[in-house]
């Protein structure tokens, strides 16, 4: 019988270091990022130095602020495409319109193309 010597035996450490790493249970955290560093809100049970995969899901999304982009807008283009559109019809005058049309406008669409 043959006795596992000590590279055996680190081998063997080794593979186990990399089973409790990939065995961690894994933590739901809160942080913010400052200054190209992700700071947690609350503390972690995490050793220094410890390596971790992060998943970045913005909590906060403002789709009007264009504060940091301003600058690059063309106002006076958008301003002419808000003049050029005119008025947007009301629900009712759009109902209106709509109501010439029997059956399915998706269906008519599909015959003028056809006729093309």
């Amino acid at each position: 019988m043959r006795v596992a010597g000590p590279i055996v035996a680190r081998k063997w450490m080794v593979e186990r270091s990399h089973l409790s790493y990939y065995c961690g249970m894994s933590q739901h955290i809160n942080a913010i990022f400052i200054d190209g560093v992700f700071r947690p809100e609350q503390p972690v049970n995490l050793a220094d130095g410890e390596r971790v995969s992060l998943t970045v899901d913005p909590q906060q999304c403002l789709v009007d602020d264009l504060s940091d982009v301003r600058d690059l807008l063309d106002t006076d283009f958008a301003e002419a495409c808000r003049q050029k559109a005119g008025k947007a019809p009301s629900l009712e005058a759009v109902r209106q319109a709509l109501s010439a049309y029997e059956g399915s406008l998706s269906d008519l669409i599909c015959e003028e193309r056809d006729e093309r």
